[in-house]
């Protein structure tokens, strides 16, 4: 019980971090080359979370301090998965992981955001078992045509991109 309060605590001060982390961000985003070192250094954790996500369906959304559905236990998912989730999303240097079942399969992995994540311009990974609509050679100068919001992607390897949500 004690070992669960401290990992409470500590995963309490990553997200508070996390969120003055991020406001003080404001719309600064990792530059392209950093997203894919940081993924070809910890392939093997995003293969891990990914697999993770595949085993635990019914939970759609985790970030550090929230999940969708609000109480996973009420879906099987238990207190230490919920930790193992979020010790993985601060090892890659996550803010969100979120994802639809639906074919195809679309993993959503948000690394940097502006507005809490909650709209664009987002930026991180996607595992996507389709092949999206507007993939480009380098995310890096890529800007939409005013008032088109778009997401592009920029290819890894196998399923894994890049992606950037742009909004005018």
């Amino acid at each position: 019980m004690r070992l669960i309060q401290a990992f409470r605590a500590i995963f309490a001060l990553a997200a508070l971090s996390f969120l003055l982390f991020s406001y003080n961000r404001g719309d600064l985003h990792p530059a392209d080359k950093t997203l894919l070192a940081n993924f070809t250094r910890n392939e093997q954790v995003f293969e891990k979370l990914v697999e993770m996500i595949r085993t635990d369906k019914r939970l759609l959304r985790i970030d550090q301090i929230w999940t969708i559905p609000t109480n996973p236990q009420s879906v099987g998912i238990t207190e230490a998965r919920i930790l193992e989730y979020r010790t993985l999303l601060i090892r890659l240097g996550l803010s969100l992981a979120l994802y639809e079942f639906h074919r195809p399969v679309t993993i959503i992995l948000v690394a940097a955001s502006k507005d809490w994540v909650r709209s664009p311009p987002r930026q991180g990974y996607a595992y996507l078992e389709m092949k999206p609509n507007h993939v480009v050679g380098t995310l890096k100068n890529y800007w939409p045509k005013a008032g088109k919001p778009v997401t592009v992607y920029q290819h890894i390897k196998g399923n894994w991109y890049i992606f950037f949500d742009f909004k005018d």
